[in-house]
């Protein structure tokens, strides 16, 4: 494990132990800040201080574009710098052009970068409230359908897995596990390819779990060495697909898309853009949920119509409809 964390880049240092000792009890303020791509929250990164030039900014987005592979363009700035600034500070560099004078004479640098960019984090059941009502609304779309109509949920942004297996739980739940198997199909995709890994490989902490109701865990997870295996059931369900969301999907192919913590990130035209695209994807009243700090009400209020604005579930509408001042 410590020589998959120093090779991924995500590593403050690799020292002898008298040399890491030193490091340790060295100043505070010299010390990184970065403890990896997918653990600080965005509210717990330290402030950013002052603006990025704006060449050499342009001149980051194109190595990390053409050496890593990954287009930020539509992404929002503010958020990606801050990501940016922790990275300075690891590196104790002064400044953005010091950084990319640095990246060119260490290449893999770029990759780092991109793993701090593509934050990976969930748990199963992540807001349980919102799952509860969820659950509910699945239910009713399963029921309306024909008795053996397959089922698609799309999971864009998927990270490791989790929430791509909760959507299978609550299935397993409802069909039972051989009709389950007949009839779901959930599609994960995402740009970390790490993290699209464990997600295949359905292995996961103790702390992943903490949302899930024992009978839940004993029912649909196996024990391992302090980690959990998702049963065969489950990964029965589930595809997991290395994929920008903007990528064209087959059209009304879903009956439910879940897109938390993506809107976010975005620069308001290309979150017009995906939500145009999450409603080309979904079929007739398909559902779509979206963080609670997300909302469509602005650019997807003649796309989608709430279900529970509390919870941020949404049902598609057909293209054109005007909604009453009631809705």
């Amino acid at each position: 494990m410590p020589g998959a964390a120093v090779r991924a880049g995500v590593v403050d240092a690799a020292l002898p132990i008298p040399a890491l000792a030193e490091a340790l009890n060295g100043p505070v303020s010299a010390r990184p800040r970065d403890p990896g791509p997918s653990l600080w929250p965005d509210d717990a990164v330290p402030p950013v201080v002052g603006d990025p030039d704006a060449d050499d900014w342009t001149q980051l987005l194109d190595r990390v574009r053409l050496l890593a592979g990954l287009d930020m363009g539509g992404y929002k700035p503010d958020t990606l710098w801050r990501r940016v600034q922790r990275r300075l500070q690891t590196l104790h560099l002064p400044h953005l052009r010091a950084y990319l004078a640095y990246g060119d004479r260490h290449p893999q640098e770029w990759h780092v970068l991109q793993h701090l960019f593509l934050v990976s984090y969930s748990v199963f059941f992540r807001d349980r409230a919102v799952f509860q009502v969820v659950w509910a609304a699945l239910r009713e779309r399963v029921r309306a359908l024909p008795a053996s109509a397959p089922i698609r949920l799309w999971v864009p942004g998927c990270a490791r897995g989790e929430e791509a297996y909760t959507f299978a739980i609550m299935l397993v739940e409802l069909l039972g596990e051989a009709e389950a198997a007949a009839r779901v199909s959930i599609w994960g995709t995402d740009l970390n390819a790490e993290a699209l890994a464990q997600a295949r490989s359905g292995r996961y902490r103790r702390s992943a779990l903490r949302e899930v109701e024992a009978p839940l865990v004993e029912r649909h997870f196996d024990a391992f060495d302090g980690e959990f295996q998702v049963r065969p059931a489950l990964q029965a369900c589930c595809r997991f697909e290395q994929r920008n969301v903007f990528d064209p999907v087959e059209p009304a192919a879903f009956d439910m898309v879940s897109c938390r913590n993506v809107l976010i990130y975005l620069k308001p035209e290309w979150q017009a853009r995906l939500l145009l695209q999450l409603h080309r994807a979904l079929r007739p009243d398909g559902l779509l949920l979206v963080a609670p700090v997300e909302s469509v009400e602005t650019d997807g209020v003649r796309l989608f119509t709430a279900l529970d604005r509390d919870h941020r579930l949404y049902r598609r509408r057909e293209r054109g409809h005007s909604p009453t001042p009631m809705e």
